[in-house]
């Protein structure tokens, strides 16, 4: 999955899912954020490959963090939907300019410290979702 607009639903989910003390479908979740189900699939299978997310299936099934808010960074979002592996190979020229490019983004991602706890307490002031009574997600 790429694109900002599709990495921004599935950070929207994540917040959705860490306000939440029960999981979430993908279908609860897209009909919260205004998108469907099939836009957000993808990525969230990927966030539970990278075990950000835990999800079971069938009628009591659904997503849930695997980790407490404060211990899934912004970071850890953008590697996970964004593997190396999937990275293009070239020679040349432009296979230099992508191997300094991928270097570039991975420092990139290093350096980003914004937690989902960060993204909750956000969305929680300003109303959006509402903060979880009696949870702390200081560690």
């Amino acid at each position: 999955m790429t694109g900002l607009r599709k990495t921004a639903h599935l950070w929207a989910a994540l917040i959705l899912l860490a306000a939440s003390r029960s999981p979430l479908s993908s279908a609860q979740l897209a009909e919260r954020l205004g998108c469907h189900r099939r836009y957000l699939e993808a990525g969230l299978q990927a966030l539970k490959r990278a075990g950000i997310l835990e999800g079971k299936r069938g009628k009591a099934g659904g997503y849930r963090l695997a980790r407490a808010p404060a211990r899934v960074r912004l970071a850890d979002v953008l590697a996970a939907l964004a593997p190396e592996s999937e990275m293009e190979k070239e020679e040349g020229l432009v296979g230099l300019a992508l191997e300094a490019l991928a270097r570039e983004e991975a420092r990139a991602r290093e350096a980003c410290s914004l937690t989902l706890a960060d993204a909750l307490e956000e969305a929680a002031e300003k109303g959006l979702v509402r903060r979880p009574e009696g949870w702390d997600f200081c560690i």
